[in-house]
């Protein structure tokens, strides 16, 4: 089917607009106004507003448009436990669309006697990661039938809303501590509260915005009852007064200096820690916070005071310095890039695994992502990605194409439209760098599996003994070709069959062709057993061995359980 571009004109370039927009605007305040002055075109004469879970049972306004001053008095602060379609939706995670105002008395009689009561409204969860963390509403004062146009529409800014909270709330000291928090959550699970690396986040004022367990045991206090507070009340030794100007004074290479004593939560016992800050930028270079990684550097030292005798060059005693410095430095960027990773969705009736292995040299942040969602109609999207370069340009440019590319599934008919309006945006944007990219829609009713290729490498659908390398002819990589009509091919899949999306670091190698790494991955897949977890570690492991990466690799995987009896 060949994709309809001209389909919802506004609401696409508004969508673009609003990816654009919060790509780039250095002020978090500005950026949730612009996404509520789009989201009351639908109804036109209207309001809107943005209220975040800030804990504790209140739900608090963030930004506001077109709303009297007494109406935001009014809900600034509002117990979760309220019955309003603002907590609603944040309580319950389900949508509130009212189209009239006997529809809203009959839903909240309570609200009827109120001053300055809306009559047609939407309010909408906005969900991070899984969990519920705020909510967009907008509303009139007169009655509105929203046609399934306009709900799709408001569905997407939602998303595009709820992907910039995930990309800036972890990071910004702007925005209530309860966002960040909320938007942290399943990171820190995933990856930095069980870290050996003691890892805070820490705000303009010196505040905690987050903590993970290992730095919480060192000053003995628990995760819970860090945000908020003063950081040279809890733990005075980790930061000072000119931190922030100290963490951003150079050319954001971690800050690193060695710390000597007791740790509050072990009196008695003497440590020694090396502390480095590194400051947490937006796209347009402004400051949101400073992080810092503390590393118990204890048995490390112990062992340079006896060898300190032996080594007498003080080149070679810089040299060491700076190893150390180089080691820190590359974990904290890992720990970067994992915080912009997805976690993986739960989805019945298939199985989902994914993998990011960094470059094995201290650089930046690179540009390959995946992302795995679920469509309205139920249906679920694969998308993988690389932007060519690292860096924060790298980095800001595939958060802009992953969250677009989700907002446009949703108005898409046919994954070559997506990628299609993703490749314009990224054509129109100010930018030389280019991507590739792979969306693959698969229906688990028709077991379909439809898929648009730019410029990526082949997907790969594989099963015990066999290998099969999808080698449409696939279209430019984005960005590079404006207007261009990408096609999208498809395939049913089998019972058993797995289809793996990966980045080029997989299978490229600088000695040799790169039709080697290809067979090598395929040869790896028909060895898969049916029953075996873990299976983008264990290709990984196959095709790359021991060596050391020169580039980023992303796998996805999604597998069709086996037939009935089978196996």
């Amino acid at each position: 089917m060949t994709a309809d571009t001209s389909r919802h004109p506004h609401r696409l370039a508004a969508l673009a607009s609003v990816a654009s927009a919060l790509n780039h605007c250095a002020d978090p305040a500005e950026a949730l106004r612009f996404v509520l002055a789009e989201a009351a075109t639908v109804i036109g004469e209207a309001g809107a507003v943005i209220a975040l879970n800030a804990g504790q049972d209140r739900v608090e306004l963030a930004a506001a448009h077109g709303i009297d001053e007494m109406l935001i008095a009014r809900y600034a602060t509002l117990r979760v436990s309220s019955e309003v379609p603002l907590t609603d939706a944040i309580r319950t995670g389900e949508s509130v669309w009212l189209s009239s105002a006997d529809e809203r008395d009959e839903r909240y009689p309570h609200l009827a006697s109120t001053p300055n009561r809306t009559a047609a409204s939407a309010t909408l969860p906005l969900r991070i990661e899984g969990a519920v963390v705020g909510a967009l509403g907008v509303g009139c004062f007169t009655s509105f039938e929203f046609s399934d146009k306009d709900k799709t529409f408001l569905l997407a800014l939602a998303d595009l809303t709820a992907a910039y909270l995930d990309r800036i709330g972890a990071l910004s000291s702007t925005l209530r501590t309860g966002i960040v928090t909320a938007s942290t959550g399943a990171l820190s699970q995933r990856l930095l509260s069980k870290a050996p690396v003691g890892f805070a986040l820490i705000d303009p004022d010196l505040r905690f915005v987050f903590v993970n367990e290992a730095l919480a045991e060192i000053d003995g206090l628990p995760v819970e009852d860090h945000p908020g507070r003063p950081v040279l009340d809890v733990l005075p030794s980790l930061a000072t007064e000119d931190v922030f100007d100290r963490a951003t004074g150079g050319d954001d290479r971690p800050v690193s200096h060695e710390l000597h004593g007791e740790a509050p939560a072990a009196p008695g016992d003497r440590r020694d820690w090396l502390v480095s800050y590194f400051p947490v930028r937006d796209d347009n270079g402004f400051v949101l916070a400073v992080g810092a990684t503390v590393v118990d550097i204890t048995e490390r030292t112990r062992l340079e005071k006896q060898l300190r005798t032996a080594v007498a060059d003080s080149a070679e005693r810089a040299l060491e310095h700076a190893a150390r410095r180089i080691e820190i430095e590359h974990e904290s960027v890992e720990l970067l890039q994992q915080a912009i990773l997805p976690r993986l969705p739960r989805i019945p009736g298939v199985e989902l695994d994914a993998l990011y292995l960094p470059a094995g040299t201290a650089t930046a942040v690179g540009g390959d992502w995946y992302d795995v969602f679920t469509l309205p109609d139920g249906r679920l999207g694969v998308a993988i990605g690389d932007v060519a370069g690292h860096g924060v340009r790298a980095a800001a440019l595939m958060a802009l194409l992953r969250n677009s590319l989700r907002a446009y599934a949703r108005l898409a008919e046919d994954p070559s439209e997506a990628i299609g309006w993703l490749n314009d945006l990224l054509a129109d944007e100010p930018v030389t760098e280019f991507a590739t990219a792979l969306y693959a829609v698969y229906d688990q009713g028709t077991r379909t599996l439809a898929w648009v290729r730019a410029g990526h490498p082949y997907a790969l659908v594989f099963s015990p003994g066999t290998a099969e390398y999808l080698d449409d002819e696939g279209g430019p990589p984005l960005g590079v070709a404006s207007g261009h009509q990408y096609v999208t091919r498809s395939r049913q899949l089998s019972a058993g069959e797995r289809l793996l999306l990966y980045t080029d670091g997989l299978v490229e190698r600088r000695d040799e062709p790169i039709d080697v790494g290809l067979a090598d991955l395929a040869a790896a897949a028909r060895t898969i057993a049916p029953d075996k977890r873990a299976v983008c570690r264990a290709l990984a492991h196959h095709v790359l061995g021991d060596r050391s990466l020169v580039d980023d690799v992303c796998l996805v995987l999604l597998a069709l359980p086996p037939a009935a009896g089978s196996g």
